[in-house]
């Protein structure tokens, strides 16, 4: 585990105090899960770092966590996803850092934390149980776009895996990356998400990613916005300073005059890149229709 998370982590301590660790499981109608669910809702968790291998070379930068608030598997996945993302790196730095990543000791910690790891969430049943079912699901894209020669008949099938090859999968994916979300407002989809750039700038959020949270997001090498290159509520209009402002999060040294427009698979990709720090990739969306072109896209930059 890198210096930068442990530091970052124990800031977080400093700054927020003392985590009020909630069990788990709570029903529905309990006084914990309605304040966690309107929590949740309102964007009330500014301090969410992600998930994923915090040494890896890539980090995966999506718009916000999708949430069907009338489908009960969700709350559970978003509690520990969101909700305890801090508090499951804060147990990890402070009682298990010297344990690999892949070692089911970390699903065997007590709860909150059990059967749940921050370095690979596809291993926690629910979301697995949502990943397998649903073929336009971004975590098939992301696996896609960062595993290189991939075709998309490799995220087909997934529900017929035996628990072995299922965990390769997985591990396909999130040994390669660490992944985290510009809109900490869940939302069922992009239209129904509450986020404008303009406003975001200088926001909880964004406060977070460019202060406490600044030496770890900016220690990796590639960072992939996967926001949608035009889509302008989430990167900005081309060429302005309010996506200039997103690009310097993850590299400050960036300007104008570092961008290059890309036609990989014949979508538009923008990168900007110096010798200083990260490059970082505003592409389309790995969602809906366009998600297959859009990995595809994205695994010829990762591997020119």
């Amino acid at each position: 585990m890198n210096q930068q998370l442990i530091d970052l982590v124990m800031q977080m301590d400093q700054k927020f105090g003392q985590l009020e660790l909630l069990p788990l499981g709570a029903p529905p109608n309990g006084v914990w899960m309605r304040k966690a669910m309107e929590g949740i809702l309102n964007g009330d968790h500014p301090d969410y770092i992600g998930m994923g291998n915090p040494d890896a070379d890539i980090l995966l930068v999506g718009r916000e966590k999708a949430l069907d608030p009338a489908n009960p598997l969700y709350w559970s996945i978003i509690a520990h996803e969101l909700l305890l993302n801090h508090a499951h790196w804060r147990d990890i730095v402070l009682h298990h850092r010297a344990v690999p990543r892949r070692d089911v000791v970390l699903l065997r910690r007590a709860q909150p934390f059990t059967g749940f790891s921050p370095y690979n969430p596809l291993l926690f049943p629910l979301t697995w149980q949502l990943v397998s079912a649903r073929g336009a699901h971004t975590y098939r894209r992301m696996w896609l776009a960062v595993n290189e020669g991939a075709l998309p008949p490799q995220v087909a099938g997934l529900a017929q895996l035996d628990q072995a090859a299922r965990e390769a999968w997985q591990w396909m994916l999130f040994d390669k990356v660490f992944i985290t979300e510009l809109n900490m407002k869940v939302a069922l989809n992009t239209a129904k998400a509450q986020f404008d750039l303009r406003k975001w700038l200088g926001g909880p959020r964004h406060q977070f990613m460019a202060g406490l949270a600044a030496p770890f997001y900016q220690r990796f090498k590639t960072v992939v916005i996967y926001a949608g290159v035009n889509n302008r509520r989430y990167v900005g209009a081309p060429g302005t300073e309010q996506r200039l402002a997103l690009v310097k999060l993850f590299n400050p040294t960036l300007t104008h005059a570092d961008l290059v427009v890309l036609h990989p698979v014949g979508l538009h990709v923008e990168q900007y890149a110096n010798e200083h720090g990260a490059r970082v990739l505003l592409t389309p969306s790995l969602f809906m229709h366009v998600g297959v072109d859009s990995a595809l896209a994205i695994q010829q930059l990762l591997y020119p």
